[in-house]
């Protein structure tokens, strides 16, 4: 259940991609049988999956020079 890095690029940011691609691969998980999801966010970002209900996880880090937090989703069941 990682999630690796996830990006949208600069021009397109603020059209609900980033959303959609996050739906997507949660949506993924929960058809393999996974209970969890879990990434490493920039501190920037971590609005924009708190907003997708992820959790922080541990303390922050550095990765690449760049501030991280680890996050996790708990999957609920879906019928889709």
């Amino acid at each position: 259940g990682k999630i690796g890095r996830v990006s949208v690029l600069p021009e397109q940011r603020g059209k609900g991609i980033g959303v959609q691609v996050m739906q997507s691969l949660q949506r993924i998980a929960r058809r393999a049988g996974l209970k969890q999801t879990h990434l490493n966010a920039q501190v920037s970002a971590l609005l924009f999956y708190q907003k997708l209900g992820y959790q922080p996880r541990g303390d922050r880090f550095m990765d690449a020079g760049i501030p991280h937090q680890a996050m996790q989703l708990v999957l609920g069941v879906t019928s889709h």
